[in-house]
């Protein structure tokens, strides 16, 4: 709730929780009159890898951004990387940096920008320094019309961000 744009849509994709998460993110949902905020409760669990690639499917915007439930975001993360994104039509996956904090607060790894250099971006290419992810999935902000056709590749066993990161870097 607390960005300088807000979201059109925000998809919360339950995973088989066993205890009152649904019930609270309902709540906070009428509370806050999020009328833009959906829950989908999986029938059963579906692992985090499935969970993320299928859920994102049922986001009916241009752009989609990925979330764990534990990430707190900059104010400005969705209009900066909105803005890269409508600046730059070649961008179809985008990432931010990010921090990790323990459960006080306390940083633990920051991972400085290695693909922003003052204000200009520069591609990952696909080479063996880059197969694996450099960020993590929830930093990630996709374009709709490439996660679509990523899709049709994708294999449930991978994982959606390190997928979307080798596909991605395979474009110039």
């Amino acid at each position: 709730i607390n960005q300088t744009i807000l979201p059109d849509e925000v998809i919360i994709i339950d995973d088989g929780s066993s205890d009152d998460t649904v019930d609270k993110i309902h709540c906070f949902i009428e509370e806050n009159f999020l009328d833009n905020w959906f829950i989908h409760r999986n029938q059963f669990n579906k692992g985090w890898k499935k969970n993320f690639m299928e859920g994102s499917q049922s986001c009916s915007n241009e752009f989609i951004f990925f979330c764990d439930q534990d990430d707190i975001w900059k104010p400005n993360k969705i209009e900066f990387l909105l803005k890269c994104l409508n600046d730059n039509a070649n961008i179809e996956v985008i990432c931010s940096d990010f921090v990790s904090i323990d459960e006080h607060g306390k940083k633990i790894i920051s991972l400085p920008a290695s693909n922003v250099s003052q204000d200009k971006l520069e591609s990952v290419v696909f080479n063996i320094h880059n197969y694996y992810p450099k960020r993590m999935g929830c930093t990630f902000a996709v374009k709709r019309i490439f996660l679509n056709t990523a899709f049709k590749y994708w294999h449930e066993n991978s994982a959606h961000d390190a997928f979307l990161w080798r596909l991605s870097s395979l474009n110039e």
